[in-house]
């Protein structure tokens, strides 16, 4: 498990952290995008309605059943989630010695 907690659906399996790994996190993300300058109204019904979807009992059975945990958020955390992740592997490909592309 890579991520800082363990799975829900898999409370038994230690995460690398517990395993010996300190400070390793690495979780698979996705997220929904919509083009520059769309209009803040429609952000936000996006949003809403992104949100209900996720808070169903169907998507939680169905993410449960796959191995992931849902991690809703709004624009402005998701901006700073993706900025974090950017930094933080930009430095660990800065160690490895692994070029910008």
């Amino acid at each position: 498990m890579t991520s800082d907690k363990r799975l829900t659906s898999r409370p038994d399996t230690p995460t690398l952290q517990e395993s010996g790994f300190p400070g390793y996190f690495m979780v698979n993300w996705t997220a929904a995008f919509a083009p520059a300058r769309t209009p803040k109204p429609v952000l936000h019904k996006l949003e809403q309605a992104i949100v209900e979807i996720y808070s169903t009992r169907e998507s939680a059975e169905f993410l449960a059943r796959t191995n992931w945990d849902v991690f809703v958020s709004g624009a402005d955390e998701l901006r700073r989630f993706q900025l974090a992740e950017i930094r933080r592997w930009s430095e660990a490909a800065e160690q490895a010695g692994i070029p910008k592309q």
